[in-house]
């Protein structure tokens, strides 16, 4: 009977130690907060979610920072906790930039200041210690996208081959959304490349073309999955010898890490990580096709005042169960890319925002913001008034989802 017992004891002893070594067991799982993970449903195909954050030329906030070397010290300060938080957590920040902050880098990083990144700037300790992606994002009113890749790379930030947000949609005509030139809106000419204005010897070469949206996120591109955009024409539709990759956001703008509303105005429609829930449980149901691949990002504004580490933290913390069970995977950009291309065969999906529970909301807060816009300064910045009766919409217009256009 001992011996029995023994065996008992041995056998449970093993098995233990089989979780430990592979990682959280199936059915009991718990992470370091003693957070249960969901069962896993059957379905195979993960969320594959990445955290990207932004800064632009044009926020006083950021303009600041130049000028002004204690409000700096404490971006630097909030900047080090966001990208120790979002590794604490396993997943791997894309930090998009302008040119201010980077010069305001250049400007600060040198002395004792470097101490606490490893004697090095701030800028080379999150690539080389903390494995962040760095990015351009631009307002391009000064630097264009090359510029910015070559500040980048100057100032030990790596080489990227993302475009970090670009506007897609100007506005809506006829109850569609009109879409820009995006190559031109870009700037990348008919060879693929970009060529620098500040820079002019330098040549960038982008692969990725990323966050597709609308002034003031009143309605950006909010698709999940990978494609290849179409070089001329509709942006959504896969062109299957495109030169360039778009992975789809999902809905990225959670009020808890966001606050109730876009920086222009909009309202966040999603107050949690309601977005990932919702599409978890579709891949759960088999509403959405399986062996497809599923994409999400979460967005943290890079800004000391708004982008609050708790909040961050917070939402981190409610995703950990999903991550746990296998629901949802953290990848980089790039990383993403790789995974399509060896797990899923390059084959291209996009599941559209018009899918979800949000899509009704969005473009009712669409015609609100244009409505708004319209009141306040007629036409400007590239929203389009709906044209007369009979007018037939110009070419590279998207229908909104079908049965929730507001517009006349």
């Amino acid at each position: 009977m001992n011996r029995f017992i023994n065996l008992l004891i041995l056998v449970a002893v093993v098995l233990g130690a089989g979780c430990i070594m592979a990682g959280p067991c199936l059915g009991a799982a718990k992470d370091s907060r003693g957070l249960k993970a969901p069962s896993p449903s059957g379905k195979t195909d993960p969320i594959y979610v990445s955290i990207f954050t932004h800064n632009e030329e044009d926020d006083p906030y950021w303009l600041e920072l130049r000028g002004n070397r204690q409000k700096y010290l404490d971006y630097r300060a909030y900047l080090i906790a966001k990208v120790k938080l979002v590794r604490q957590y396993g997943a791997i920040l894309n930090w998009e930039t302008d040119h201010v902050v980077l010069e305001a880098m250049e400007k600060f990083e040198k002395g004792d200041l470097l101490k606490e990144t490893k004697g090095k700037t701030v800028l080379r300790w999150m690539v080389e210690d903390m494995a962040v992606k760095v990015d351009p994002h631009g307002h391009l009113s000064q630097y264009n996208y090359a510029d910015l890749a070559y500040l980048i790379q100057k100032l030990g930030g790596g080489t990227s081959v993302v475009v970090g947000g670009f506007g897609l949609f100007r506005g809506v005509r006829g109850g569609q959304l009109e879409q820009l030139d995006w190559m031109r809106t870009i700037g990348i000419g008919p060879d693929g490349a970009i060529r620098g204005r500040r820079f002019p010897s330098f040549t960038w070469r982008p692969k990725l073309v990323l966050q597709p949206g609308m002034i003031g996120h009143a309605y950006d591109e909010y698709s999940s999955g990978v494609w290849r955009p179409r070089e001329s024409g509709d942006f959504l539709q896969n062109q299957p010898d495109g030169r360039f990759i778009c992975i789809g956001t999902g809905f990225p703008f959670p009020g808890s890490i966001v606050g109730p509303r876009q920086a222009q105005g909009p309202k966040i429609r999603y107050s949690n990580v309601d977005y990932l829930k919702e599409l978890i449980g579709k891949i759960q149901s088999g509403e959405v096709p399986a062996g497809k691949i599923y994409t999400a990002s979460l967005h943290s504004r890079d800004h000391e005042m708004d982008g609050r580490i708790a909040d961050l933290k917070q939402t981190l913390e409610r995703l950990q169960p999903y991550v746990l069970s296998g629901q949802v995977i953290y990848k980089d950009y790039e990383g993403v890319v790789q995974i399509w291309q060896t797990r899923y065969g390059g084959q291209p999906n996009r599941y559209g925002i018009e899918n979800f529970s949000i899509s009704k909301p969005l473009t009712q807060g669409l015609q609100e913001f244009i409505n708004r816009e319209k009141g306040r300064r007629p036409g400007s910045q590239g929203l389009q008034i709906p044209p007369p009766p009979g007018v037939p919409p110009p070419p590279g217009m998207h229908p909104l989802p079908p049965g929730r256009q507001p517009f006349p």
